[in-house]
């Protein structure tokens, strides 16, 4: 199998490159040399039937016509059977063989995007979280007065700012920006007695 050849037909068919670490070729690869052993194998099988048989066919020849035909009937009778045997052997082994590689291949695959989705999900946040810190730097550049005000919203209404956003009643502007009146606490919030 070219892989060339390969990349071009799941282009054609899906419309989407495979890059030449992609796991769909390593799995293509694995399948085709999996194949080629299994060709391999019953070529030879074949060659040792069509040998066997030749043998046999000669030992018969001192034979009369009668007995070399009776023969040759109980001979090539027993050589198909042995022959589909085989055959059913080898279907089987390369079957098992074919599925377990593609297991293997299909766990690797998984191994890897899973790897890959976890080492971009902590690039994100580590993205997130450098953006967060930028805004907060900026928010705080004001002086220490507005500092210390942006510190004590966020600490008087900790665990409640997006409740707080998801009720905002909607102010009109004559700039089409979105204003809402969102209630915040600006001091300590009452404690509330426990029972």
């Amino acid at each position: 199998m070219d892989i060339a050849k390969l990349v071009a037909a799941v282009h054609a068919e899906h419309g989407v490159s495979l890059d030449k670490d992609d796991p769909a070729l390593q799995l293509a690869t694995i399948l085709r040399v999996v194949q080629d052993e299994a060709r391999a194998e019953y070529r030879a099988e074949a060659e040792d039937l069509r040998q066997a048989l030749a043998e046999a066919i000669a030992g018969a020849r001192v034979l009369s016509p009668e007995g070399e035909a009776s023969f040759i009937d109980r001979v090539s009778g027993r050589f198909v059977l042995a022959a589909d045997e085989r055959a059913a052997r080898l279907a089987r082994a390369h079957n098992g063989r074919t599925i377990t590689l593609a297991a293997l291949a299909l766990v690797a695959a998984v191994a890897v995007a899973g790897v890959g989705g976890w080492w971009k999900g902590l690039d994100d946040g580590r993205a997130a979280a450098a953006a967060a810190a930028t805004d907060l730097r900026l928010a705080f550049s004001a002086g220490a007065d507005e500092a210390i005000a942006w510190r004590d919203l966020m600490m008087f209404n900790q665990g409640q700012i997006k409740q707080a956003i998801a009720n905002c009643r909607p102010i009109p502007t004559t700039t089409g920006q979105q204003a809402c009146d969102v209630p915040l606490w600006t001091g300590p919030k009452p404690v509330t007695a426990t029972r």
